[in-house]
C-alpha cells in the first residue's frame, strides 16, 4: 500500500502487516511484524496508563513509516483559525472517547521526549492525518508491548472544532471541506492503542472518512476492549437485563 493511499485512508498502520479481522468485521486488532500490539502489560484484556504531549516547537520526533517529519501544532492551528484552547479540547473529547470505554487512563505529560504518545504537525504537509507506533522488543510475543506512538495532522488541511458534521461557515462559503479535529485525532489514537480498519464503514475506526459518527461504534468498544479490558465502573449487563457491578 502506498503511503498516498494510507494517507487517503486516514492511517497506514496495515503497511506493516495485514491484520486478521473480527469473525464479524466488526473491529480489527492492529498486526505489526506478526504481532498483536498494546500498551501496558503484553496481555489481552490488561489495562495501561499512557502519556502524552502536545509538540510546540522544533522537533526531531520522527516516525519509521509515517509521520517521518514532524512540527509543532502551531501550523495546524494558524491556517485553521483554531485556538490551542480548542485545540485541548478536542484532544481531551478524543481521549475521552477510548479512555471511557477501557481499562484506559490517560496522563498528561510535560516532557516531550518520555511521553508515551505525542500529537504533532505533518512537516511534509501530505494526506490528512498520520500515526505511526513503535515496538518494545524487549517483549516480542504474540502480544507485544508498544514504546512509542506518533499522530501527526497535516497543516494544510482546513482543520474545524465545530461539531457541525464537518463543515463551519467560512468552508461553507468557500466550498472547501473541512476535516474534524475531534474525529481525526479520535481515528488516529484507535490506531496508536492497537486497532486496524474493520472495513469501509460503520465504525470509527473504518477507513472511510465518516465524519457524522460523534463516538465509537460497538465494534470499537468490542476491539478496545479486547486489547485493555472493561473501566471498572463500567456496568456489566446482567442476563435478566439488569446492570450488575464489574468485576
Amino acid at each position: 500500500m502506498s503511503r498516498l493511499l494510507a494517507s487517503i485512508l486516514l492511517a497506514a498502520m496495515s503497511l506493516a502487516c495485514p491484520a486478521t479481522a473480527n469473525a464479524d468485521s466488526d473491529f480489527r486488532l492492529l498486526r505489526i511484524e506478526g504481532h498483536t500490539v498494546k500498551w501496558g502489560p503484553p496481555i489481552l484484556g490488561k489495562g495501561a496508563t499512557i502519556t502524552y504531549a502536545v509538540v510546540t516547537g522544533p522537533s526531531a520526533i520522527a516516525g519509521s513509516v509515517n509521520c517521518l517529519r514532524t512540527a509543532g501544532i502551531g501550523g495546524v492551528l494558524k491556517r485553521s483559525h483554531v485556538t490551542r484552547k480548542l485545540f485541548d479540547r478536542e484532544l481531551a473529547g478524543a481521549i475521552e472517547m477510548w479512555q471511557s470505554s477501557a481499562d484506559l487512563h490517560f496522563v498528561a505529560s510535560k516532557s516531550l521526549r518520555e511521553a508515551d504518545i505525542v500529537f504533532a504537525a505533518e512537516a511534509d504537509s501530505a494526506g490528512i492525518a498520520f500515526a505511526d507506533v513503535a515496538l518494545d522488543r524487549s517483549t516480542a510475543g504474540s502480544v507485544t508491548r508498544l514504546k512509542r506512538g506518533i499522530v501527526c495532522l497535516n497543516p494544510a488541511v482546513q482543520w474545524s472544532a465545530a461539531p457541525d458534521r464537518g463543515y463551519d461557515s467560512a468552508t461553507k462559503r468557500t466550498g472547501l471541506v473541512s476535516y474534524r479535529l475531534r474525529y481525526t485525532l479520535a481515528h488516529e489514537i484507535g490506531h496508536v492503542l492497537g486497532l486496524d480498519h474493520p472495513g469501509p464503514n460503520g465504525e470509527l475506526m473504518s477507513f472511510e472518512y465518516g465524519q457524522k459518527r460523534d463516538g465509537l461504534g460497538q465494534g470499537d468498544i468490542a476491539g478496545i476492549t479486547l486489547l485493555y479490558g472493561r473501566r471498572s465502573d463500567i456496568p456489566v449487563l446482567a442476563l435478566n437485563g439488569k446492570s450488575a457491578p464489574a468485576r
